[in-house]
């Protein structure tokens, strides 16, 4: 069976903040021999740090279990928060989370190769010593964008961007099958913008108040806050199973069993 496998998406921080990561996000094929079950938990998504000696909270794995062998893809990474040198980076995670805006450059968090061809997901934003605003998530499909060289330093930066699985799963998946989108960073004009497949869009000053939440069941992380705020969730996860042998959609039992009777 084609099995998606998208983790919880991370959290932003408080306070002039980073992006959450997206969760990781892996596109498998696991093979069946039996009529065993197919376990799936679903990974919810990480909650926004609410002090600023906290980053955001990660995302919560997701996994399938199935003859004994657990698949499982990991939680993106929170946001940077605060003031506090080691709270003002990312964390680590499937995608990783995006750096706070700060004067110490401190570094987005990195994604889970995990020893995956391709890997869960990827980086957030490249900090840069003349431009300190804040990072934005790792996305399945791309790093957060990159703070660039521009000075004045407190634009935030985009999340990275989802990662299109509908060509696995033929289209009309939900949420038109792209998953994994990286939060954006909180910003002074402007803020980053959610990466596409779930990400959260960040704050920008003055306007006060937290990011936007990643969306439910993408993996997306969230958009960083304004000075002062609460972070903002992140998405949770997902997992979508489909038998490669079948064609897309929903059948009853007795269609099944009339495929089986004519051969099909």
């Amino acid at each position: 069976v084609q099995t998606a496998i998208v983790a919880g998406g991370g959290g932003s921080g408080k306070d002039f903040s980073g992006g959450g990561g997206a969760g990781g996000l892996r596109n498998i094929e696991i093979s069946t021999s039996s009529n065993s079950p197919i376990v799936a938990t679903v990974g919810g998504g990480g909650a926004g740090s609410t002090s600023p000696t906290s980053q955001g909270t990660s995302g919560v794995n997701s996994t399938v279990l199935y003859g004994g062998v657990t698949y499982s893809a990991s939680g993106g990474g929170g946001g940077g928060s605060g003031d506090c040198a080691p709270t003002q980076a990312g964390a680590p995670g499937g995608s990783g989370g995006g750096r706070r805006s700060g004067p110490n450059n401190a570094a987005s968090g990195t994604g889970n190769a995990g020893g995956f061809d391709p890997p869960e997901g990827n980086p957030g934003s490249t900090p840069s010593t003349t431009s300190l605003g804040p990072g934005g998530g790792g996305g399945a499909g791309a790093a957060g964008a990159a703070t660039g060289s521009t000075p004045g330093g407190d634009i935030g930066r985009a999340g990275g961007a989802g990662l299109d699985i509908s060509p696995s799963f033929n289209p009309g998946i939900p949420n038109c099958g792209v998953y994994a989108g990286g939060g954006g960073g909180a910003g002074s004009p402007s803020a980053g913008d959610g990466g596409t497949g779930g990400g959260g869009a960040g704050r920008a000053n003055p306007s006060p108040g937290s990011g936007t939440a990643g969306t439910a069941n993408t993996g997306g992380g969230a958009g960083g806050s304004t000075p002062g705020q609460n972070g903002a969730a992140g998405g949770s996860g997902i997992i979508i199973v489909k038998e490669l042998d079948k064609a897309s959609g929903v059948w009853s039992l007795n269609e099944q069993i009339d495929a089986l009777d004519e051969g099909t």
